[in-house]
């Protein structure tokens, strides 16, 4: 049950950014998500990434009550940056406290500022204040998966519903991404200002972000559903199916750069995660290939060895490239070298 979140005049003021590139068709039932808000104590800015649609058309019908900013070009696909510049922009141009992101497509429940802004009040010092949601099926509305929690810590999963846990959650966001989405979460702005805003080199620039702010700072859980994620093939996240490889460049920068600056005691973890992932997707490509995927398995198992020489890689591209009674016979010969 929702607890009654009062107001006073120390309430922060907040800025909702939202990203939008050709999201005309869904932009205006997310902002109004918003402007449904019980917390009202809010400016929304839309950082428009040169959409090609009527998004700018659908953003004006709502007035001077949405701030509307547009790039001149697209920043976000053509850079491979995904939604970094537009939430970029939009911190620029925040007056707020507080920053809660929210992407063009997804939606919020009412009471969904209200819940963080009363965290915010608990926890003064938290980096990061994430609620949980559902993720949806765009097409017919059918729910996808029952939480945006991916993994969290077991002190979470005792809670009971509506509770908040503080937690320090860098090594387990180093294992893997916590938080589904960017929409879950508000960051307060002076924490930006110690970690700097999203990288803008490459893909899951939400996840490094979160890297950074848990390195630093402890993150505020609230088991709470107040987001809808909407799932579209043709989002920045990718098809359900292929998320793992479309991520797995990107998250291997992103643990690459933690590693040059992460202390001794953390090094050693970081190093056996990428050890793990490389293993873990390539084997995953491989066992594609085996299940119908076979020239996607090869190119994807061929580039690999390219970037990173191994014996393991050449031997699941192998098996995968030969017939499968010739490698049953080379088998015991391949085994002595792999």
């Amino acid at each position: 049950m929702q607890q009654d979140v009062g107001r006073s005049e120390m309430d922060p003021f907040v800025s909702v950014i939202i990203s939008a590139y050709n999201l005309g068709w869904c932009i205006e039932d997310t902002i109004r998500s918003v402007l449904a808000q019980t917390y009202q104590d809010f400016e929304v800015i839309v950082v428009d990434d040169a959409s090609t649609d009527d998004t700018e058309t659908r953003v004006a019908g709502f007035g001077d009550r949405i701030r509307y900013v547009r790039h001149a070009s697209n920043q976000g696909t053509v850079r491979n940056a995904e939604g970094a510049p537009t939430r970029n922009t939009g911190v620029r141009h925040s007056r707020g406290e507080l920053l809660a992101f929210l992407d063009g497509d997804d939606l919020w429940e009412p009471e969904k500022l209200a819940v963080q802004i009363e965290a915010a009040r608990r926890y003064p010092d938290a980096g990061m204040i994430a609620v949980d949601g559902i993720q949806f099926n765009s097409s017919n509305g059918m729910i996808i998966t029952p939480t945006l929690f991916n993994g969290i810590v077991k002190e979470y999963e005792t809670l009971p519903y509506g509770a908040m846990l503080s937690a320090s959650l860098y090594l387990p966001m180093l294992h893997h991404c916590l938080i589904e989405t960017p929409s879950q979460v508000i960051i307060p702005k002076q924490v930006l200002d110690r970690v700097g805003l999203f990288h803008e080199g490459g893909g899951s620039s939400d996840y490094d972000m979160f890297i950074r702010v848990a390195a630093r700072f402890p993150i505020i859980l609230i088991k709470q559903s107040l987001v809808r994620y909407r799932y579209q093939p043709s989002s920045w996240s990718g098809q359900i199916d292929r998320r793992r490889f479309k991520h797995f460049e990107p998250n291997i920068a992103i643990w690459s750069r933690h590693l040059g600056i992460a202390d001794e005691e953390t090094q050693p973890v970081i190093r056996r995660r990428i050890a793990q992932e490389l293993y873990e997707v390539t084997t995953s490509a491989f066992e594609d290939g085996r299940n119908g995927h076979r020239a996607w398995a090869l190119s994807f198992l061929f580039g690999q060895f390219r970037r990173r020489p191994s014996w393991r890689t050449a031997y699941l591209f192998f098996r995968l490239w030969c017939p499968q009674r010739l490698e049953a016979a080379l088998k015991p010969v391949i085994r002595r070298f792999v």
